[in-house]
């Protein structure tokens, strides 16, 4: 497998990069950590792969939009995993695909071998990442047929047409976080290290394709007039800006021109979850921010949350995470 990248504009190859077919090693597993630094942005990546599985994670920025020309010579399905940051992204000819991936989103893409123009999008901050990479070869060897949405994409891999889980990506849960947070910190090694992370990989696709589904047979807010939903999206809008210092129910119905029982029924219609569940979500992920990429310690990043004890904050993130705040690295105790 090979792919090219070169610069519309200045007419210059960016990034080049070549792994055996299938994802083969000779060792049975390989790895490798590599940088990319340029005047257009920079990236820092771990890369480990081994028959029919590439996983591949780290941190990019790009400073400036650009136009690239790709050239990949083969097929892939990309389970991507989106840890923080935004990017955005536009293939040619693949309007199927999302354009963008917010912070804790997800989705499942396949592209066929390519050769055409992909338009990258810049971010105000570094976008962390979480990518496996599966072949065709093992992606057939699954069992579809019990997952509507895993069967509908199989069939556009035989037509080798583009495609994604669905349009709009889902956000990361808490047991998908713990999953990649453990894969990413496996300490086993050789035969072992294959084993664990092929089965981690088998679940975290398991639980894409089931929140998926789950997605795909909830109601769809019709109940909701147009400008309802535009003022639900306002007020969480709201709430984002300032969640360590959030504004009451009431105070957020003020704010959107809601009554308070069309802003609770409406919320849970359109997002799944409650006002406060959502305000907590924020602050967690919040906190994991200031840890991971601040480097703040878990008391500031607890007091952040409006957490008063460090401990119940530990117990929170825990709970949210799946792993405590101090297992992340670059946070201070």
């Amino acid at each position: 497998m090979k792919v090219r990248m070169k610069g519309r504009q200045m007419e210059e190859l960016i990034f080049e990069e070549s792994f055996p077919d299938e994802f083969r090693s000779p060792t049975g597993l390989s790895e490798k950590k590599s940088t990319f630094s340029h005047q257009i942005g920079t990236m820092s990546a771990t890369e480990t792969w081994f028959e029919g599985i590439l996983i591949n994670y780290g941190e990019a920025t790009l400073h400036e939009e650009i136009h690239l020309d790709v050239e990949s010579d083969a097929s892939v399905i990309e389970m991507h995993f989106s840890l923080s940051g935004k990017t955005g992204m536009k293939i040619s000819g693949a309007s199927s695909l999302p354009d963008s991936f917010g912070s804790a989103e997800h989705n499942i893409i396949y592209t066929p071998a390519y050769n055409g123009d992909v338009l990258l999008k810049p971010s105000p901050m570094a976008h962390r990442f979480f990518e496996v990479h599966l072949t065709e070869t093992f992606f057939k060897k699954l069992v579809l047929e019990e997952s509507t949405m895993l069967a509908a994409l199989a069939k556009k891999i035989e037509k080798k047409e583009m495609a994604a889980l669905s349009k709009e990506n889902l956000g990361i849960t808490a047991r998908m976080n713990s999953i990649i947070f453990d894969m990413m910190n496996c300490n086993r090694s050789g035969s072992l290290q294959r084993i664990y992370l092929e089965s981690k990989v088998l679940e975290l696709l398991m639980l894409q394709a089931e929140q998926f589904e789950q997605a795909l047979k909830k109601p769809k807010p019709g109940s909701l007039q147009r400008t309802d939903i535009e003022k639900l999206h306002h007020i969480r809008w709201v709430m984002e800006q300032n969640p360590e210092d959030p504004l009451s129910l009431t105070e957020l119905a003020k704010k959107g021109g809601l009554n308070e029982y069309k802003l609770k029924k409406g919320f849970r219609e359109m997002w799944g979850t409650t006002v406060f569940g959502y305000l907590h979500e924020l602050r967690m992920k919040q906190a994991r921010h200031m840890l991971l990429d601040l480097g703040k310690t878990v008391g500031e990043a607890a007091d952040q949350a409006g957490y008063r004890n460090a401990h119940h904050f530990t117990a929170a993130f825990k709970k949210f995470f799946g792993y405590l705040p101090s297992q992340l690295k670059g946070a201070q105790s």
